[in-house]
C-alpha cells in the first residue's frame, strides 16, 4: 500500500510495497514527490491522479502496463492498483490511497503459456512436411514479439553441413543477420556461431549483437533496440543426435534474462523440434509406404516371372520321373517316389504363385461355364475320403443337386474346394470333417466344417491376407505358403461371390463360400455355355500327396550304421571302417515324412538314427533316447524348433547337448535368430549331403571335446570343493546378485547358516547386514580386491566375532567378473590378545610421557618412530624434525661419530647401549645425559624394537664437583691449619728477631733497609696465616649487621687511597641493608672487593657501590639484600671468568695470593648468599660488576 499526500503526492509506504520500486528508488523514494519518482510513467498516473484530486472519483486499473525503470533498465511491468481519495480534517481530498499488487510474473507466464501451447498444437496439426512445421512456428511466434523480438528458423541438410534460412521473423531475410545459407565446412561467415552449437549441442547466447548487426528493433518496442540473442539447437531431447536446425531468437531488452525466460526458450525451441521430427517420420512413414508397395509391386512380378521359369525344368523333371516310375527302373522305388511327390508338391506351389501373380495383375483368363456343382464338388471332396479317414477322422458329403445352374471356372473351383479340405486335414486331430452344397436365396452356399483346434478371435480379420499364418496353432504340419486361404478368397471375389469364416478355439472352423446362380454377373466374354468335364489331374494329385504327408506313418525309425543304405552314392561319403560302430547317436526331427526318411537314410551310414515328427515327440525321445545330436526343422506343428530348443535347454542333462536347425529362411537375421535362441548350428535349405554330414561330425566331435572338457571341469571343480572344505578360513562364492554359488563347512559354521543356502541371496539370509559390508560388496563387484585384517561381526546370540576377511572377484571364460568370493577367518582371540597389548603400551606410553627422562622407541633397524613429550620440550624440535634419524641434529657433531658406531653395533648384536654424550636443549645449549638403550625380543628373541632414555645429570655432575671442590677444600683447610699452627710459632719468633735487629743502634743503614723488606714480607705472610684461619674459624652467633653502616665506615677509609688515585666515587644506598651475618667476615668480603677494584684502576676511573633490595629470588625464594660493586679498570678476561673464585687463581700475578675471592664467596655461601661477576665492554671501556646477593634473613634467630 502507498500513500501520495498533499499536492506534490509525497510518497508514504509500508515495506508491502518496496518490492514494487525496486533496488533503485527504494533508496530515495520515501517522502519524496511521486512525480520525481515514476517519471518514467508519469503520463500515464499522472491524469488519474489528476482526476481522483480534482473529482473525487476512485479509479482503478487491472493488469496494467507500465514501462518501468527500477533496476537500470526500461522494464515491461504490469500491475493491478486503484485509487482513492483521502480526505483530512476539513473534509477535503488531501491525498491518493492506492492498494497494488504487481502481476508481470502472472501476465508473462500466460502469455508464453499461450504461445507454448499454440506451438504445441498448430506444429503437429498443421505440418505434414519439416517447412511446414517451420512455417506454423514462425506464424506463433509473430504474435507474440514481446518475447521474441526477432525470430530465425534454419534447418540443418542430412549431412548437418550446411544450414538453410526457412523462416524470418522481424529481421528481413538475406541480410547479414539473416543469410539465407550457413556453410559450416567452406569457411564461410557463421553469424550465429552455429557450428559451435552444433558440437556442444548446447543453448548458447550472443551478446553485443548491435556491433555485429546494427540495431535490430525490439519487436513490440519500436524505440528500443535488442542487444542479445540466444542461439538454440531444435532437437528432440533423448531422441536426436544431430538437431534438425536451429532457433536464433531476440533477448526482449525489456525483461530480465533469468532462468525463467531461458526455460521459456527452451521449451519454445522444444515443440517446435517435435513438430518437426513428428513432420519428417509422417514424411519418413509415407515413403516407407510407397516403397513398401513398390517392393510389394516388384515382388508380385518376381512371382511372376520366378513361376514361369520355374515350370519349365520342373516339367523336364516330372517327365522322366514318371517314365522311370513306369519302366520300373532299376533305381529304388521309394526314392523315385520320393523325388516325384516332391515335385509334385513343388508344381502345386508354383502354379499357386503364378496365379496370385497373374491375380494382381488382371490377367488370369477365367472361363465360367454352367456345371453341375454338387456332382463336381463331390468328386473334388471324394480325392480326399481315404487320407481323411486314414487319420481317424469321419468325412462327411452332402451335395445335392441344386435346382439351378451355377456359372464357375471348373480349375479355380478345385482349387477353392481343395484348399479349404486340405486345411481342414491340416488342423483337425479328431471329430470330423463335413462337406455341404445347398441354394441359399439367389446364391449356391458351400460350407467346410471341420472339429479343428480353431482360430483365435483376434485372428480372423486377417485369414484371408497373403502370407498371413496362424501362429502357435497345433497343425499336422507347420509347411505353408500363407497364400492358399487369400488365393481362395480372389478365385472366389472372381466368381463373383464372398467367402466368411467362423471359429473358435478348441471347437472348429467352418468356411461359407457363397456363388450367385446364374451369368448376370460374370464378364460377359469370359462364359462359354458348352460344359467341360476335366479329370482330375496334377492338382487333385498334388493336394492328396501332400495331405498324405502329413499322415502319421512309422512313428519312429531307428537307423544303424550296420544298416545297407538304399542309395548307393551316399557310401561313398563315409569313411572307410565307420560302417560296423556307429560313431554317435542322431535325432532327427522334422514333420516332413520326406525329409525325415531322406536324412535318416543319409546318417544311417555312419550313425545311430532316430526320428520323431515334431518338437514335442523329439523333446520327449531326447530325454528318453539321450542322444549325441539333434537335427531338428524349425517350422513344425505341436511344437516348432525354436521351442524344442528351448525346453531341451531347460533341462541340465540337455543343457548342452548340439543342435542343428533346418529351415528354408536363408536370410541372415534367421540365422542369427536360430544361434540367439540357443541353437549351435543352422543349416538352411537346401543343403548338400556332404555339407550336412560334416556340420553333423564337426559337431559330434566339438560335443566330444566339451564333454572332455566339462569332466576336466568338473575334477577341477571338485578340487576346488575340497580346497574351500578344508581351508582354515570360511569360503563362500557369490553372483553378481550376490546369491550363494558355493560355501565351505566352516563358514556356514562360523556364521549359524542352514546347508540349504545356495542360491538364495546373502542379502535375504542377513537382512541388517552393514552398509559397510554392502559397499566392499559392490567395490569387489566392479574389480577390486580388498581386505580387512579384523571386522566385528554380531551373532544371532548377541555376542561380537571379530572377522579377518578377503574379497576377490572372480572372472568367467569371456573375462567378465562373475561375481566375488569372500574368505574369513574368526580373529576373536587375536584381537582380543592385540587390544591387550594396545592397552599395555598405552599405559607404557603414559607411563613414558610422565617420567622425568627423555625417552623414544626405534624399530629394529634403529629408526626411531616415537618420542614422549620431554623429548620435544627440551629439544624444542618437531616430530618431522625428528622423523627416523632426525635427531643427529640435536647431538654435539664431536661427539656424533662416536655415538653413532656404537648404536649401529647394538643394532647389528642386538645388545644393549649405555653412554654418555651431550644434547643441545632448545636454548642452544649441550648438556651431559646418560643414555641407556635396551632390546625388546619376541618369544624367539627376534629384536622387534628398541627403547631409550636419556637421563639429565648436569645438575648431578655439578653436585658431584661441588663435593669434589669441597672436598679438595676441606682437606686443603685441615693442612692450610695445621701449616698456619705450625707457621705461626716460629713466624712469630722470626718477626720478633727482625724487630730487635731494625732498633740495633749498630744496625747500617743499607742492612736496615733490606730488615724492613724482611719485615714487609713476613707481614704478608702472618695476613696469608690469618686468612686461612679466619675461614675456617666458625664465629660464635651471628649478629645484626647494617651493610650501609659498614660499607659507609669501609668508604671513609678509601676516600684519600681514592682521591690520591683519581678515582671518582658514586654510592647508592636505598636500604639499610640490615643481614644477619659476622660484621669481621663481611668487612673482609667488601674490603677484598673494593680494594680489587681499586687496584684495577692504577690511572683513574670510577667507582660505583650500590646497596639496594631486589625483587629477584635466590634459592630459598625470600625477598634479598644486594650490593653491587662496579669500577671501569682494566676488566677480566672471558676465561678468567670462570676460574676467579678457584683457589689460588689470581689475575695479578705474583702479587695476589688467590684466596681473597675464594675466601669471600665462601663467607658469602655461607650466608645462603651467592656472588656473581660480570666484565664487558661499555663504550670502549671495561666496566667489572661484582654483585653480592644477601637473603633477607633477619627472621631466622
Amino acid at each position: 500500500m502507498v500513500i501520495w499526500w498533499g499536492p506534490d503526492l509525497i510518497l508514504l509506504y509500508n515495506d508491502g510495497w518496496r518490492p514494487i520500486l525496486g533496488e533503485n528508488k527504494d533508496r530515495i523514494a520515501l517522502g519524496s514527490r511521486g512525480q520525481d519518482i515514476w517519471p518514467e510513467v508519469w503520463d500515464v498516473l499522472g491524469p488519474m491522479f489528476k482526476q481522483v484530486l480534482n473529482e473525487g472519483r476512485a479509479t482503478w486499473s487491472d493488469d496494467g502496463l507500465l514501462n518501468v525503470n527500477r533496476y537500470g533498465f526500461t522494464e515491461e511491468a504490469y500491475f493491478t492498483w486503484s485509487y482513492s481519495p483521502i480526505r483530512d480534517d476539513e473534509g477535503l481530498i488531501g491525498g491518493v490511497f492506492t492498494a497494488v499488487t504487481e502481476t508481470t510474473a502472472r501476465v508473462i507466464g500466460e502469455r508464453r503459456l499461450r504461445t507454448l501451447r499454440d506451438l504445441g498444437e498448430k506444429t503437429l496439426e498443421e505440418a505434414k512436411t519439416a517447412e511446414q512445421a517451420c512455417h506454423a512456428a514462425a506464424d506463433i511466434l509473430a504474435k507474440n514479439n514481446y518475447d521474441f523480438p526477432f525470430a530465425l528458423i534454419y534447418l540443418l541438410d542430412q549431412h548437418a553441413s550446411q544450414a538453410r534460412l526457412i523462416n524470418a521473423i522481424g529481421i528481413d531475410p538475406a541480410t547479414k543477420a539473416a543469410p539465407n545459407f550457413i556453410d559450416f565446412h567452406e569457411g564461410g561467415p557463421d553469424p550465429w556461431n552455429f557450428s559451435e552449437s552444433l558440437v556442444s549441442k548446447k543453448f548458447q547466447i550472443i551478446r553485443d549483437i548491435e556491433n555485429k548487426f546494427g540495431c535490430l528493433t525490439a519487436g513490440v518496442w519500436s524505440d528500443d533496440v535488442v542487444k542479445q540473442a540466444a542461439v538454440i539447437p531444435l532437437a528432440k531431447a533423448l531422441v536426436q543426435e544431430l538437431p534438425a536446425g536451429f532457433l536464433v531468437c531476440g533477448i526482449s531488452p525489456r525483461i530480465a534474462f533469468e532462468e525463467n525466460y531461458r526455460a521459456f526458450l527452451e521449451l519454445a525451441a522444444g515443440h517446435i523440434a517435435t513438430g518437426i521430427a513428428n513432420a519428417r517420420a509422417l514424411e519418413e512413414e509415407r515413403r516407407r509406404a510407397e516403397a513398401l508397395a513398390e517392393i510389394d509391386r516388384a515382388k508380385t512380378t518376381f512371382f511372376s516371372n520366378i513361376s514361369h521359369e520355374l515350370r519349365t525344368p520342373l516339367t523336364l523333371m516330372l517327365g522322366p520321373t514318371e517314365d522311370a516310375l513306369s519302366k520300373h527302373s532299376a533305381l529304388g522305388g521309394a526314392e523315385l517316389n520320393m523325388v516325384h511327390r516332391n515335385e509334385i508338391r513343388l508344381l502345386k506351389l508354383v502354379n499357386t504363385l503364378l496365379d496370385f501373380s497373374r491375380i494382381e495383375a488382371g490377367r488370369i483368363e477365367a472361363t465360367f461355364e454352367p456345371v453341375s456343382l454338387a456332382q463336381l464338388t463331390t468328386e473334388l471332396a471324394s480325392v480326399f475320403r481315404s487320407a481323411i479317414e486314414r487319420a481317424g477322422l469321419h468325412f462327411t458329403v452332402d451335395c445335392p443337386e441344386l435346382s439351378k445352374p451355377v456359372f464357375v471356372d471348373r480349375e479355380m473351383w478345385e482349387k477353392i474346394v481343395l484348399n479349404l479340405i486340405s486345411n481342414a486335414l491340416k488342423s483337425t486331430f479328431v471329430g470330423e470333417i463335413a462337406i455341404s452344397l445347398k441354394a441359399k436365396g439367389h446364391c449356391a452356399e458351400l460350407m467346410v466344417r471341420d472339429t479343428g483346434t480353431g482360430i483365435p478371435r483376434e485372428q480372423l480379420a486377417h485369414v484371408f491376407e497373403r502370407f498371413h499364418r496362424v501362429e502357435g496353432a497345433r497343425r499336422r504340419t507347420h509347411e505353408g505358403s500363407g497364400i492358399g486361404l487369400a488365393l481362395v478368397q480372389e478365385l472366389v471375389k472372381m466368381h463373383g461371390g464372398s467367402v466368411t469364416v467362423e471359429s473358435e478355439i478348441g471347437v472348429g472352423t467352418t468356411f461359407l463360400i457363397s456363388i450367385p446362380f446364374g451369368s448376370a454377373h460374370l464378364p460377359q466374354n469370359r462364359i462359354t455355355i458348352q460344359s467341360s468335364a476335366v479329370p482330375a489331374g496334377l492338382i487333385e494329385t498334388a493336394y492328396l500327396a501332400e495331405a498324405r504327408s502329413w499322415l502319421p506313418g512309422e512313428q519312429r525309425a531307428e537307423y544303424t550304421a550296420d544298416a545297407t543304405p538304399s542309395v548307393q552314392s551316399i557310401s561313398s561319403l563315409v569313411p572307410r571302417g565307420t560302417r560296423k560302430t556307429a560313431a554317435g547317436k542322431v535325432l532327427l526331427v522334422d514333420d516332413n515324412r520326406d525329409m525325415r526318411e531322406y536324412l535318416a537314410r543319409l546318417l544311417s551310414t555312419r550313425y545311430e538314427v532316430s526320428t520323431a515328427e515334431n518338437g514335442k515327440l523329439g523333446v520327449e525321445r531326447a530325454l528318453d533316447w539321450r542322444p549325441d545330436l539333434i537335427l531338428s526343422d524349425i517350422m513344425m506343428p505341436e511344437m516348432d524348433g525354436y521351442g524344442l530348443v528351448g525346453a531341451l535347454r531347460k533341462e541340465v542333462s540337455t543343457s548342452t547337448l548340439p543342435i542343428i536347425l533346418l529351415s528354408a529362411r536363408a536370410e541372415e537375421e534367421a540365422a542369427l535368430e536360430g544361434l540367439e535362441r540357443g541353437a549351435d548350428d543352422y543349416l538352411v535349405k537346401p543343403f548338400t549331403a556332404k555339407e550336412l554330414i560334416a556340420r553333423v561330425s564337426a559337431h559330434l566331435t566339438l560335443a566330444r571335446v566339451r564333454r572332455e572338457s566339462e569332466e576336466r571341469l568338473r575334477e577341477s571343480e571338485e578340487r576346488m570343493r575340497l580346497f574351500i572344505q578344508n581351508a582354515p578360513a570360511g569360503i563362500a562364492m557369490f553372483d553378481k546378485q550376490m546369491r550363494y554359488l558355493a560355501v565351505s563347512d566352516r563358514w556356514i559354521q562360523d556364521y549359524g547358516l542352514a546347508r540349504n543356502v545356495l542360491g538364495r541371496s546373502h542379502y535375504e539370509i542377513f537382512p541388517e547386514i552393514p552398509d559397510r559390508w554392502r559397499e566392499a560388496h559392490r567395490r569387489g563387484l566392479a574389480g577390486e580386491s580388498l581386505r580387512s585384517d579384523k571386522d566385528p561381526f554380531l551373532r544371532a546370540d548377541g555376542t561380537i566375532q571379530w572377522i579377518k576377511w578377503e574379497i576377490h572377484p572372480w572372472h568367467t571364460a569371456s573375462g567378465e567378473i562373475g561375481g566375488i568370493m569372500i574368505a574369513a577367518e574368526e580373529v576373536s582371540a587375536w584381537v582380543q590378545a592385540a587390544q591387550a597389548l594396545k592397552e599395555s603400551e598405552q599405559r607404557f606410553l603414559q607411563l613414558a610421557e610422565t617420567i622425568p627422562q627423555l625417552a623414544w622407541m626405534a624399530n629394529p633397524d634403529g629408526w626411531i618412530f616415537w618420542y614422549n613429550r620431554r623429548w620435544y620440550e627440551y629439544t624444542g624440535t618437531t616430530p618431522e624434525q625428528m622423523e627416523g634419524w632426525g635427531w643427529q641434529s640435536v647431538h654435539d657433531p664431536k661427539e656424533l661419530p662416536n655415538v653413532l658406531e656404537r648404536w649401529r653395533a647394538s643394532i647389528a648384536s642386538g645388545t644393549s647401549f649405555d653412554m654418555v654424550f651431550p644434547l643441545r636443549g632448545g636454548d642452544g645449549v649441550f648438556r651431559p645425559f646418560l643414555t641407556r638403550i635396551a632390546p625388546l625380543t619376541d618369544e624367539h628373541g627376534k629384536v622387534v624394537r628398541w627403547f631409550g632414555t636419556n637421563t639429565d645429570i648436569s645438575e648431578r655432575i655439578q653436585a658431584e664437583e661441588a663435593l669434589r671442590n669441597s672436598e679438595k677444600l676441606a682437606a686443603m683447610g685441615r693442612v692450610a691449619a695445621i701449616l698456619a699452627h705450625e707457621v705461626n710459632n716460629p713466624l712469630e719468633a722470626v718477626t720478633n728477631s727482625f724487630y730487635l735487629l731494625r732498633n740495633h743502634p749498630s744496625l747500617d743503614a743499607e742492612i736496615r733497609e733490606l730488615t724492613q723488606m724482611a719485615e714487609t714480607e713476613l707481614a704478608r705472610v702472618n695476613h696469608i696465616v690469618k686468612q686461612t684461619l679466619a675461614f675456617y674459624r666458625q664465629s660464635e652467633q651471628p649478629t645484626r649487621v647494617s651493610l650501609k653502616s659498614l660499607l659507609d665506615d669501609l668508604l671513609e677509609i678509601y676516600a684519600r687511597q681514592l682521591y690520591a688515585s683519581r678515582i671518582s666515587l658514586e654510592k647508592r644506598f636505598t636500604s639499610d641493608g640490615e643481614v644477619l651475618g659476622f660484621a669481621v667476615e663481611l668487612r673482609q668480603v667488601f674490603v677484598n672487593l673494593i680494594g680489587n677494584a681499586v687496584q684495577a684502576m692504577p690511572s683513574g676511573g670510577k667507582l660505583r657501590v650500590h646497596l639496594y633490595s631486589s625483587q629477584q629470588r635466590n634459592r630459598s625464594a625470600t625477598a634479598s639484600i644486594r650490593v653491587n660493586v662496579v669500577d671501569t679498570g682494566t676488566g677480566i678476561l672471558p676465561q678468567h671468568v670462570a676460574q676467579l673464585f678457584q683457589p689460588f687463581f689470581t689475575t695479578k700475578g705474583e702479587k695476589g695470593t688467590g684466596l681473597g675471592l675464594w675466601v669471600s664467596r665462601g663467607i658469602i655461601q655461607k650466608m645462603d648468599g651467592t656472588i656473581r661477576v660480570r666484565s664487558c665492554k661499555v663504550k670502549e671501556r671495561a666496566v667489572t660488576c661484582f654483585s653480592v646477593l644477601f637473603p633477607h634473613n633477619l627472621s631466622r634467630q
